[in-house]
């Protein structure tokens, strides 16, 4: 409840009362209270009041008397002046007879990284309640709010350019508008353009002469050279070659490997008399895979099918092959009927874990084995013949299974 109320020359009212002075504005309905933080006096304030020529304001109150300068209520709602009055570099002030820095541009060494801002405002509103923030631009992301403190401090900053931003806002929250600073930080020699030059003439020159030295130990090692490029020519017509009897997809061997390593297989067990195993392998319902699951599945499946068969063969002379579509052989040297039985069995162990998709059935494959001693009339194409016959009643009578096709010939092995 006011008990005193007077209007200023800016058509201000001002209400004391039994909690402080209220001010309002009429025209823009801006309104704020003083208290004895704000150098009133007290809190309670009675009927005697009084507006002196010059537009002081006066008020009694249990306190005395409070006195309004007439120049307050032209001053309380603008926002604070902001500068920046002082910049030391490593501790020591920089340009003491300036009294502020707003709008400055400043040149920095590489050197000079420990800089130390101070800040004031002028606001003849509380000055002491002025609140602070601040933001380096190139340095910090966001505003810093500093409440009353009115420096900042940076240290190690890296070569660039940086603005300093400061503004302050007053004790009624009047925020004032941002004064900057800006300053640049010098790179180092060695990061300058003529650094980076010498650099590179010196890369160029050190360049040269390793060419020398290098062009003197082509001339001494020619002949050293020419034999290093001749085993990269072999390593390259090798790969070639792996290329050339690989199957693409799968990376076992491909038929025309498997003929000529089959074949010379057979000629060395016949002039030794050992031994030796065809298995075939043959995926059950492959096309139904294909249909249902598509052919990128298809291949996974060949693909898995034919990592096992390699896990399955630890033995150097052992090889696997992919003759085609969805069939596989595998040759075991000197292996009887036993041991080809035994890495058949191996290998279906090993697939029963591939399973394509969800909805696709688990992989299967039928294996018709055929081992012997081969003699004259034995030939790649009577042991694929026994082979695939072995498989193809696999195939018929139960699938995901195990045929043996025993020559009289075969003998104990592996």
């Amino acid at each position: 409840v006011g008990t005193a109320v007077l209007e200023d020359d800016q058509g201000r009212i001002w209400a004391a009362t039994h909690n402080g002075i209220a001010v309002l504005n009429p025209e823009t309905e801006d309104f704020f209270s003083l208290t004895p933080q704000d150098g009133i006096g007290g809190w309670e304030f009675n009927a005697g009041n009084y507006k002196d020529h010059d537009g002081t304001l006066l008020f009694g109150g249990i306190h005395g008397i409070a006195a309004i300068p007439g120049q307050l209520s032209d001053t309380a709602l603008e926002p604070p002046r902001v500068f920046v009055t002082g910049i030391d570099l490593y501790r020591e002030p920089l340009e003491s007879d300036r009294f502020f820095f707003n709008g400055q541009h400043l040149q920095f060494g590489p050197e000079d990284r420990f800089l130390h801002f101070q800040f004031a405002a002028l606001d003849y509103d509380s000055p002491d309640k002025t609140r602070f923030q601040y933001r380096l631009e190139g340095f910090d992301q966001d505003w810093i709010r500093a409440g009353s403190r009115n420096y900042a401090t940076y240290s190690n900053l890296p070569p660039g350019q940086y603005r300093l931003l400061v503004s302050a806002e007053s004790l009624r929250s009047v925020p004032s508008e941002p004064i900057d600073v800006s300053f640049s930080i010098a790179a180092p020699w060695y990061r300058t353009v003529p650094a980076y030059a010498g650099y590179f003439l010196l890369f160029c020159g050190f360049a040269a002469g390793l060419v020398k030295i290098r062009e003197g130990q082509l001339v001494q090692k020619r002949n050293a050279e020419l034999a290093r490029l001749n085993q990269q020519l072999a390593e390259a017509n090798s790969q070639l070659e792996h290329l050339s009897t690989s199957d693409p997809l799968t990376g076992l061997s491909n038929r025309r490997h498997f003929d000529r390593v089959f074949d010379a297989q057979l000629e060395l067990a016949r002039r030794s008399q050992l031994p030796m195993a065809l298995l075939m392998l043959d995926i059950d319902e492959f096309k139904g895979i294909n249909d249902r699951c598509g052919h990128v599945t298809g291949d996974q499946v060949l693909k898995e099918i034919a990592a096992a068969l390699s896990e399955s063969l630890p033995r150097s002379t052992d090889f696997a092959a992919r003759l085609g579509g969805d069939e596989f052989a595998v040759v075991l040297y000197d292996t009887a009927q036993k041991g080809a039985r035994l890495v058949a069995e191996r290998i279906m162990n090993k697939l029963k874990g591939i399973r394509p998709a969800a909805d696709c059935p688990p992989v299967s494959v039928s294996i018709g084995v055929v081992a012997a001693i081969p003699d004259e009339d034995t030939d790649l194409d009577s042991m694929l013949r026994s082979a695939d016959s072995a498989m193809y009643k696999s195939k018929t009578e139960r699938m995901n299974g195990i045929t043996v096709y025993a020559p009289e010939n075969s003998t104990k092995g592996r």
